[in-house]
């Protein structure tokens, strides 16, 4: 949908003056949807006429399913894929860090079993790079655009005169559909190679001279290596299987996010707040985390001291000590983010849309947190509920990147990643869909608001 060449719908709105440009993006809210989204900036027509650029988006779906995916614009994509592959660069370290372990997470969904490369009693591979949508097949984009086809929901952005100093902003859903592991499910499946897989090697590309080895820990830990003798920045992150959708009906809106913030704060074996940054900047590097909505990553890069970096941030998960006067101070930084974000279209539109879904829904929540939903008396104790209920060994990934050897990064991985407890706790799973098919409620109506920017664009958007 965001090819701009001959024949495209970005050609055929854009020669009719009715966008400047076009994209479109895919991301993965939850294990059980997708958020499927198409972008366009408008120009003034296009500003007054949005029900022809969707009427045009849902002709193009409707003409790919009636007569396939244009042959010679899929092989030229998959060409590029496998270039992008055969000659991938190698990434910042922390980026890849985090990448990796998230990786790994998603796998964990499906149940997937895997230890060293060498170990032949794993019954899974791992295949990294953008050359997998090359072993996609037309039929599977064809039978995807079935479940677009149900239904979307678009966000109009429609800025007035701009002299008049006004601006509206029109959310507009209907029909709603549902891709349960849609395209993304297929290439997930594709990494993870099947459960009766016997292909146990961790596939790189050429250009990729960095050497790995993946380890269980007896607590059910997961652990990916990366040596790279050439690297003068080491890494790691920690993921756990938990976000601000867990945050449920259960806890109060933000305890995630705000958890994240309370372990930089302080733990049993390092008690001064926030010593985990003054190690890390004394290294030369940085750490930092972000909660998504069904993971939480936390991570860091240095230049030096990547044994004992590990060992400051492991105690993130052993003995955090979220002090009353660190749960204040961080309440203010919260409250802070909040306020920052209120001045964004980006969060403001993604709030707003996550607000006008089902209330049955965890994607109807309010991630950040604030003041208002964080400021009780019972927060300390609630925190602590959350944080014995989801942060376990078994539901955590890392992956550490250095320019030691992997019998090095392996020996020190393994002394201090034990220390993590495991208490065979499970991943929370979310089955509401945000917007369930044919529910009126959620579905075909209209809701107004007030932009930040005067930039006029419009969104589609399936679930």
């Amino acid at each position: 949908m965001g090819y701009e060449g001959k024949g495209s719908l970005y050609q055929y709105l854009s020669t009719r003056g009715y966008i400047t440009s076009l994209s479109s993006s895919i991301s993965t809210e939850a294990q059980n949807f997708v958020l499927v989204s198409v972008t366009c900036d408008l120009t003034e027509t296009g500003l007054l006429n949005p029900k022809f650029i969707v009427r045009a988006l849902f002709q193009l779906v409707k003409r790919i399913k009636v007569n396939g995916v244009n042959e010679q614009l899929w092989k030229e994509n998959k060409q590029i894929d496998e270039l992008k592959f055969k000659f991938k660069e190698k990434e910042n370290p922390a980026d890849y860090a985090s990448t990796i372990s998230a990786t790994w997470l998603e796998l964990q969904i499906h149940e997937t079993t895997w230890t060293h490369p060498h170990d032949e009693s794993t019954t899974s591979h791992w295949r990294r790079g953008s050359w997998l949508t090359s072993h996609l097949i037309t039929s599977t984009c064809t039978s995807a655009l079935d479940d677009l086809m149900k239904g979307s929901k678009y966000v109009y952005t429609n800025i007035s005169p701009r002299n008049s100093g006004r601006k509206k902003c029109l959310l507009l859903s209907f029909g709603l559909g549902v891709v349960l592991l849609g395209v993304v499910g297929v290439v997930i499946y594709m990494i993870v190679g099947g459960k009766d897989s016997t292909d146990t090697s961790i596939v790189n590309s050429p250009n990729d001279s960095r050497e790995y080895r993946a380890i269980n820990l007896p607590t059910k830990l997961r652990i990916t290596l990366v040596s790279d003798p050439a690297t003068s920045i080491s890494a790691a992150a920690v993921n756990v299987a938990v976000g601000y959708f867990g945050d449920s009906f259960e806890f109060p809106h933000g305890t995630a996010h705000f958890l994240e913030h309370l372990l930089f704060m302080g733990t049993e074996k390092y008690p001064g707040q926030n010593y985990a940054d003054e190690i890390m900047s004394g290294a030369g590097g940085f750490v930092s985390a972000y909660t998504d909505s069904e993971v939480t990553n936390y991570w860091f890069y240095v230049s030096y001291n990547l044994k004992v970096a590990l060992d400051v941030l492991v105690q993130f998960f052993v003995g955090p000590l979220m002090t009353d006067d660190s749960i204040v101070r961080e309440l203010s930084a919260v409250e802070s983010e909040y306020r920052k974000g209120l001045t964004t279209d980006v969060w403001s539109s993604y709030q707003l849309m996550r607000s006008s879904s089902s209330n049955l829904s965890t994607f109807n929540g309010f991630s950040t947190g604030s003041i208002s939903t964080l400021n009780r008396t019972d927060i300390q104790e609630r925190l602590w509920e959350f944080y014995d209920r989801y942060y376990s060994a078994n539901l955590i990934t890392v992956a550490i990147i250095g320019n030691e050897t992997l019998d090095t990064l392996q020996e020190w991985a393994e002394e201090i990643f034990t220390a993590i407890p495991n208490k065979d706790k499970s991943k929370p799973v979310f089955n509401q869909l945000p917007f369930p098919p044919g529910d009126k409620r959620y579905i075909s109506r209209a809701i107004y608001y007030q932009p930040k920017s005067d930039k006029d664009s419009i969104k589609l958007y399936s679930l």
